[in-house]
């Protein structure tokens, strides 16, 4: 469901910037957590 409204607004890439004010595990956590939670929408 998602993949579909994100593609009907056009949109083809997306940049993560996960180190805005995070300390390194803050920022690992978070790539692991948009790793196992938001990409598999995508596949």
């Amino acid at each position: 469901m998602i993949p579909e409204h994100i593609g009907a607004l056009g949109v083809d890439e997306f940049i993560y910037y996960a180190s805005l004010g995070l300390g390194l595990p803050e920022q690992k956590r978070s790539m692991e957590l948009f790793c196992n939670e938001v990409i598999p929408a995508f596949l």
